[in-house]
């Protein structure tokens, strides 16, 4: 989401900082979980995923993610649970930015490499 319109940038800005906080709430879950954890980070899911900002893509970013709520917190309910799988993501990730950048190989031999290292 990059936003043209600068007060749009703000909101952005405003409600990256309560997702982050939160976020950094959760993630220290799993270490400390209790009931009543669960419970207070289960409500304040609720306060940052129902806060209205103005700015229309953000707000229906928002709506959409508060409604997938059970998806998102399963960690409350299992805390051994991983928060995301952006590890296997960013595994691919790596191996794409590098073939954007590079564009191709240079060799048969280096695209042989390249194909083999995939696997590994």
């Amino acid at each position: 989401m990059r936003p043209s319109v600068p007060v749009y940038g703000e909101k952005l800005d405003e409600f990256r900082d309560k997702y982050w906080n939160y976020y950094c709430k959760l993630s220290g879950f799993g270490k400390n979980s209790s009931q009543e954890a669960a419970e207070a980070l289960s409500v304040e899911f609720d306060h940052v995923f129902s806060s209205k900002t103005g700015y229309p893509a953000l707000d229906e970013r928002i709506t959409k993610s508060k409604d997938k709520k059970s998806e998102l917190l399963m960690v409350l309910k299992y805390p051994e649970l991983p928060l995301h799988n952006n590890d296997a993501e960013l595994g691919a990730r790596a191996q794409v930015r590098k073939r954007d950048v590079s564009l191709h190989t240079m060799t048969e031999d280096g695209t042989k490499a390249n194909d083999i290292a995939k696997h590994f």
